[in-house]
């Protein structure tokens, strides 16, 4: 029988919300942002949770290059001028 090791990582039902090995709860706001909420509460955790998301959405409204980003990915290659040229 082989030993598996523990996962550190463990997804749970919420998005954006995982639980370290430690108990602790981050929020995941994209490929590489991760934020500790400082909890072991579920409960604690999904409201900061929440607030959390809820700051990154306002953040990226008032910053055009994150939002026009963010549209130029959705779209794929449209408009990209320099698609042709790969």
């Amino acid at each position: 029988m082989s030993k598996t090791k523990p996962k550190t990582w463990l997804p749970t039902k919420h998005e954006h919300l995982y639980r370290h090995k430690s108990g602790n709860y981050y929020v995941r706001l994209g490929h590489r942002t991760w934020r500790s909420l400082q909890t072991k509460l579920i409960s604690v955790a999904l409201i900061e949770r929440d607030k959390w998301l809820e700051a990154e959405r306002a953040r990226s409204e008032m910053n055009p290059h994150i939002r026009d980003a963010k549209d130029h990915s959705m779209a794929g290659n449209e408009g990209d001028t320099n698609a042709a040229n790969r």
